[in-house]
């Protein structure tokens, strides 16, 4: 199975349509774009060689790919139906997984197994929101990669309390990480803010 291509968002470790909230300190670890708004609270560090895009015409282009990727994935085909709301406890293996309303982390944590193969592609397409809950953990087992991961939201992406999660989250609305946690990937919002709450992004 085809990653979904990023093209230019993949340069990012955060994006936004409208803008970045921030409460605390938090680290960015790779590039932050917004666009079109160029509102950016402060406290955020833009480490490990990143940049900042506000509203630049770069951030523009990787919006509008934000969107094709999007689009490419919501129409893939086929699939595993997930017969649970709550995923945690579950190993799951690589392959597109579809969740028809909201799709949760919060009875225990989640493993995903890449059974060896270090270009194993997960992808989650999720209708309704995707809710995190407090102390959760997203495991990579057996050479799964983060950057091989994608979280596709129509609703939006909720992260709770310390919660440590991995993956490339493409929402359709907006992004928000509660205080402490932490994420392995990339907050890509197409049409509403990323919120931050003291918290580690690193660039997958």
């Amino acid at each position: 199975m085809a990653v979904v291509d990023l093209v230019s968002a993949a340069g990012y470790a955060a994006l936004s349509y409208s803008g970045v909230t921030n409460s605390g300190a938090t680290t960015i670890c790779g590039s932050l774009g917004t666009y079109p708004s160029a509102s950016v609270d402060g406290g955020i560090v833009v480490a490990c060689s990143g940049t900042r895009q506000i509203a630049t015409g770069a951030a523009n282009t990787a919006e509008k790919d934000l969107g094709a990727a999007f689009t490419d994935a919501m129409g893939r085909t086929g699939g595993v139906l997930l017969t649970h709301v709550d995923i945690g406890g579950q190993t799951l293996y690589p392959g597109l997984y579809r969740e028809t309303g909201v799709l949760a982390v919060s009875s225990a944590d989640v493993h995903l197994n890449a059974d060896g193969n270090p270009d194993a592609v997960f992808i989650f397409l999720v209708q309704g929101d995707l809710i995190v809950g407090p102390d959760r953990r997203v495991f990579l087992d057996n050479g799964a990669q983060a950057a091989n991961v994608f979280w596709v939201l129509q609703g939006y992406g909720a992260l709770g309390t310390n919660v440590r999660f991995v993956g490339n989250i493409l929402s359709y609305t907006g992004i928000s990480m509660d205080t402490g946690s932490g994420l392995e990937g990339r907050a890509l919002a197409l049409t509403r803010n990323v919120t931050f709450l003291a918290n580690q992004i690193t660039f997958p």
